[in-house]
């Protein structure tokens, strides 16, 4: 896609929560200095982040933490692939979910 970035932290490391204190503080202001780049020139832009070990490694699934940017624009290429399935993918959750869900998340 033009304009996709990826960030990558210098330390190695598979997920956001690796990352001490100052290396989230510099990860974080760098993808939102390149977000701000990206919306000089695009509509929108899609910050996107995956944490899947249960994945064998490959060319889309990596063992370190990597942080995609995406320009995008009214039904592009990945709106047109992905997004616009979302209807197929996602449903509401049962009462019973939405509150294990809520028990599991408490902060």
């Amino acid at each position: 896609m033009p304009g996709h970035i990826l960030v990558i932290p210098i330390r190695h490391v598979e997920k956001l929560s690796d990352l001490n204190e100052q290396e989230l503080l510099e990860i974080m202001k760098t993808v939102i200095e390149y977000q701000k780049k990206i919306l000089t020139f695009a509509k929108g832009c899609t910050i996107h982040n995956n944490y899947m070990p249960f994945l064998p490694e490959s060319r889309t699934t990596v063992d370190h933490l990597h942080i995609h940017l995406w320009s995008r624009e009214n039904k592009d290429e990945l709106y047109e692939k992905m997004l616009i399935h979302q209807h197929d993918l996602f449903h509401d959750l049962s009462q019973e979910d939405i509150e294990k869900y809520i028990e599991l998340m408490k902060y």
